[in-house]
């Protein structure tokens, strides 16, 4: 199996775990909205739980995008450009997200390094939050080694 085939299912799966992450989100926010207004007791840490999910499925879907080239792009200029044009600017901007996903990876992953001692928890249920942002930054871990793939095969396949 090829690098590219192989990528391409981890990224598949990982859309599917972005996927999953968002109907969590939903469900846990509908259900805690009908038990507040049926029942007056939402659910604890809803608030914490959703705006941890989300996080997590933004940054496993950026993987996904930048595999896929599915970001958003303005192509007005590059439209108009030769084809050698249109390959420096693919370049240069597949180069300067490396920079910043893998820029932001790292942070991320101090992050991590920070609250695992600190003790960060959730404000109803105490739940600690770690794990929440370990699993956020493997997503971006996975973005940097996605791009990385996605500049060698733009690079490969130039004609």
């Amino acid at each position: 199996m090829s690098v590219e085939r192989l990528i391409d299912r981890v990224v598949t799966v990982v859309e599917y775990g972005a996927a999953v992450f968002i109907a969590l989100v939903t469900a846990l926010t509908f259900v805690s909205v009908i038990m507040r207004y049926l029942f007056s007791a939402p659910i604890p840490d809803t608030f914490d739980f959703t705006r941890l999910m989300v996080c997590i499925a933004i940054f496993w879907g950026i993987a996904c995008a930048c595999w896929r080239g599915e970001h958003i792009q303005v192509d007005l200029l590059w439209a108009a450009l030769p084809r050698r044009g249109q390959f420096a600017i693919d370049v240069v901007a597949m180069s300067v997200l490396l920079i910043c996903m893998t820029v932001l990876a790292w942070v991320v992953l101090r992050r991590v390094g920070e609250i695992v001692p600190s003790g960060m928890t959730t404000g109803d249920l105490l739940l600690p939050t770690w794990p929440f942002f370990a699993v956020a930054s493997l997503g971006l871990g996975l973005a940097v080694v996605v791009i990385v793939a996605y500049l060698y095969r733009l690079i490969r396949h130039h004609p």
